[in-house]
């Protein structure tokens, strides 16, 4: 039997976050990750790489940018501006856009590879919290969530342990899923994308004590998702502490919970 050929290298991941949106215009850094044997031609780890970052939705928006991105250990990042987007909203408050962002690897004119991603333009926040930079993690200690700076009362939080993720969605925008003891599928977060509903990520006990190690791959992979309205870690010890600061680097975008409010449950 012939030994299996490896996958060429190219893209290992992306991660499109939605730094800043209002009703006209809307900043995106869309973050890349190279696998480590990447190469171009006979250049192994080159310095810079040839970008081109598009952005569409099904109604026909198209935007698109080229740009010779400098590399940091495999990783770089291209922005871009969107003029008067199309804004996600939790159900009854608005439409639920979705915008695709490919990120394609170019050298000369061969496609090296090429990933995508959707993402939704919305802005969630605590009641009082305003926009720009986000404060240190905090309890969420109102009822309300400030969605593109319009307050989305929430009256239920429905929690969804690892056994219930099945289990149909809300139908009310007025509802919130708290994902507790897994992090929650695609199916799951793609779901609640399209029907307007939020959702916060707790992020679980690692039995292993590799919790940290797992956000590299969970937060790239749920962080461009509009239902994340943000995510729960509790602060408590050495290590909640180092999984709140890891969290601040990798998602600047969403906010931190330590505690949620005891709303009445589902």
């Amino acid at each position: 039997m012939k030994p299996m050929t490896p996958p060429p290298p190219g893209l290992a991941q992306i991660k499109p976050l939605v730094r800043y949106v209002d009703a006209e215009q809307a900043i995106v850094d869309t973050h890349f990750r190279l696998k480590p044997r990447f190469s171009l031609g006979n250049r192994r780890f080159p310095k810079r790489v040839r970008i081109l970052l598009e952005i569409e939705t099904e109604s026909g928006f198209h935007d698109e940018k080229f740009e010779r991105v400098e590399l940091h250990r495999g990783c770089g990042m291209v922005q871009m501006k969107i003029l008067v987007p199309q804004r996600w909203w939790p159900a009854g408050m608005g439409e639920q856009t979705l915008y695709t962002v490919t990120v394609t690897v170019l050298h000369g004119r061969h496609i090296i590879d090429k990933h995508r991603a959707m993402v939704g333009f919305t802005s969630v926040r605590s009641q009082g919290q305003v926009a720009g930079p986000l404060p240190e993690p905090t309890a969420w200690k109102s009822s309300t969530l400030m969605v593109n700076s319009q307050p989305c009362e929430i009256h239920t939080i429905v929690p969804v342990d690892q056994v219930h993720e099945k289990a149909l969605l809300p139908v009310s925008g007025e509802s919130l899923i708290l994902v507790r003891d897994h992090y929650g599928p695609d199916n799951l977060f793609n779901a609640a994308d399209r029907a307007g509903i939020l959702m916060i990520q707790c992020v679980p006990i690692d039995p292993n004590g590799h919790a940290e190690k797992e956000l590299l791959h969970q937060v790239p992979r749920l962080a461009s998702h509009p239902s994340l309205a943000g995510w729960c870690v509790a602060s408590q010890g050495r290590l909640g502490r180092a999984m709140l600061r890891r969290l601040k680097r990798l998602d600047p975008t969403h906010p931190v919970f330590t505690e949620i409010p005891q709303i009445r449950a589902a």
